[in-house]
Parts: C-alpha cells; structure tokens; sequence
C-alpha cells in the first residue's frame, strides 16, 4: 500500500450535529473551527483514494447516542 496521506479523519453531515445541540463546550471539543466532526480516528489514503483505518484516538465510540469503551467490543 503506498500511503498518500495520513491524518485525521473529519466528516460533515447533517446527522452529527444533533446529539452537540445546546452544549457549546463539546461542540467546541469536537468540531473544527469550520464545522468538521472530529471522529477521532487516525486514517491513511492510499494511491487508489482508498481510505484505511489505522487506530482510534479515543476510547469511546457512539453509535446511535449510545456510548461503547473500544476495550468492550
């Protein structure tokens, strides 16, 4: 695989915003400065626009709202 970049994986889309409604001090954790959901994910792309997920930064993942620890699942 060759790698053409690697970062942070980012998405925008309307759903995501609903469970951040009224409580600015997540919002500002969790949302870039021009409104791009941080999924904390760390992600490479390779060559073919191929995107592979490497590792997640944090140890929660929330699925409908509903809270999962990563060591759970």
């Amino acid at each position: 695989m060759r790698v053409i970049t690697a970062g942070d994986l980012k998405v925008c889309k309307d759903i995501v915003f609903r469970s951040y409604y009224y409580n600015p001090a997540t919002i500002a954790e969790a949302f870039t400065f021009n409104s791009w959901f941080r999924t904390r994910d760390l992600v490479t792309i390779d060559i073919n626009s191929n995107l592979y997920l490497m590792e997640r930064t944090k140890d929660i993942i929330n699925i409908n709202s509903v809270k999962f620890k990563t060591t759970d699942i």
